[in-house]
């Protein structure tokens, strides 16, 4: 949906000549260049290379009164080293979302971790609860005397923990693994992501392997010499 929307962007310029990009979300952005000089501490600027169609609604100093800035000729007056913020008003493109948290708690005691060897590991594969057809693979492992890292694979790339992407963790000493995961995401996109990405995993090896087929078999009958299959090529009637 393309709504109007408002947006800001607060900016402190040091020293002259200016010519500085001011970046909002999206993309969204101008640039700052300066024109002149007035005095060794005011500047006069113009905006231009606009990024897309908006307007400057306000241009003021933190703790100035008025708006400082020139609609028409697209100028402002600078004073350097103060705190300017920009209004921009713009059309945003808003996608609709239905997302839902769900935590999940991943448990491991210390009585089996330590008994891991240098470069083991140990698989601990979950379901989601209240979404078993979100599975995800983790493991801990013992690269480093004295601690485990535990990774968790995101094929989903859901946000997890308030990131995306693969999930990792050291542990330290002598203690159970007793972690809360938060799950943040649409239950509506990313089942279609489940199910692409179950049957991958399903298929046969024989359609994913890179492994050299194996050698077929000659076609030679043991009922029929291959003397006698040549015969009978050579002479069917066509």
């Amino acid at each position: 949906m393309l709504l109007k929307t408002v947006l800001e962007k607060g900016v402190c310029f040091t020293s002259s000549p200016i010519n500085e990009v001011v970046l909002f979300e999206e993309g969204i952005q101008f640039t700052v260049v300066s024109i002149g000089v007035l005095n060794d501490n005011t500047i006069d600027c113009r905006l231009e290379d606009f990024s897309v169609d908006l307007e400057i609604t306000e241009a003021k100093y933190r703790n100035g009164d008025g708006n400082i800035y020139d609609e028409k000729t697209k100028t402002f007056k600078c004073s350097l080293n103060k705190y300017i913020t920009f209004s921009i008003s713009t059309n945003i493109e808003f996608k609709e979302v239905d997302y839902v948290k769900v935590q999940h708690k991943l448990e491991f005691p210390y009585s089996r971790i330590e008994l891991l060897d240098m470069f083991n590991y140990y698989p601990l594969d979950f379901e989601l609860p209240g979404y078993e057809y979100l599975k995800f693979k983790s493991y801990i492992r013992k690269i480093k005397k004295g601690e485990v890292t535990l990774t968790i694979e995101n094929p989903y790339d859901l946000r997890l923990n308030g990131k995306k992407g693969n999930f990792e963790s050291i542990s330290y000493g002598s203690y159970d693994i007793n972690l809360w995961l938060t799950f943040i995401f649409d239950p509506r996109t990313v089942n279609k992501t489940a199910e692409e990405h179950s049957v991958i995993e399903s298929r046969p090896d024989s359609v994913l392997s890179s492994a050299t087929p194996k050698k077929q078999k000659n076609f030679v009958s043991k009922k029929y010499p291959l003397i006698d299959l040549l015969d009978i090529y050579i002479y069917m009637p066509i």
